[in-house]
């Protein structure tokens, strides 16, 4: 079995208690679980990869250990998971968006909005937490993002929902469920099940694919 490094693993888990302080901090000073997801979230997003470098193993690095954080903060103060989830997705789009000032292109964009939903999912399953909520959470802030990213809202709400499917589908029938529960049924508009743009990415298209599976 391949073992990640001690450094590595202390590293993020550090950055994940990090994470869970703050914006458990902010949340409870503000009230408000979305502005404090957001700007907590987009900060520490942003310094990390200026600090350790754009690569792709970098980027899924920082996004896991500050959605873990993130999802820990929203458990242990009880924020809505919604607007949590929503404020990850937003934060994340947000950093990625500033550290590539030269553009961040439609796979990258895509990229960072299925990535984000794929472990927010799959750290909201592990602890317990509402799978429907944090569904809608995570396309809706895909949407909210979707114009400073660059993509269509209907081609950001499918990534969204093919990335909580990716997730949701290593933890389980139950959590695969509750996934489509949401999927189906309009979001800001937005039916992500049912409004499937054609000239989705393959990578997407594979996993929005799982959404229509039987049960």
């Amino acid at each position: 079995m391949n073992r990640l490094p001690v450094e590595k693993v202390e590293k993020a888990a550090g950055r994940a208690e990090t994470m869970k302080t703050r914006i458990a901090a902010a949340i409870q000073g503000t009230g408000n679980a979305l502005d404090a997801t957001v700007e907590t979230v987009t900060e520490l997003v942003a310094s990390v990869i200026e600090e350790t470098g754009r690569t792709a193993q970098a980027v899924s690095d920082v996004v896991a250990d500050v959605t873990a954080g993130a999802i820990e903060a929203a458990v242990h103060v009880g924020a809505d998971l919604g607007h949590v989830t929503r404020g990850v997705m937003i934060g994340v789009s947000r950093a990625m968006k500033g550290v590539h000032r030269e553009g961040l292109g439609d796979d990258k964009a895509l990229d960072t909005i299925r990535l984000t939903a794929r472990v927010a999912i799959r750290d909201i399953a592990r602890v317990g937490g509402d799978m429907e909520a944090a569904t809608v959470g995570l396309v809706e802030g895909a949407i909210d993002s979707a114009k400073e990213l660059g993509v269509r809202v209907e081609v950001a709400a499918a990534t969204a929902a093919a990335g909580a499917m990716k997730g949701a589908s290593r933890e389980g029938p139950l959590a695969e469920e509750a996934v489509r529960r949401v999927v189906r049924r309009p979001i800001k508009g937005i039916t992500p099940m049912l409004d499937v743009p054609d000239d989705l990415p393959p990578p997407v298209k594979a996993a929005n694919r799982m959404l229509h599976r039987p049960n």
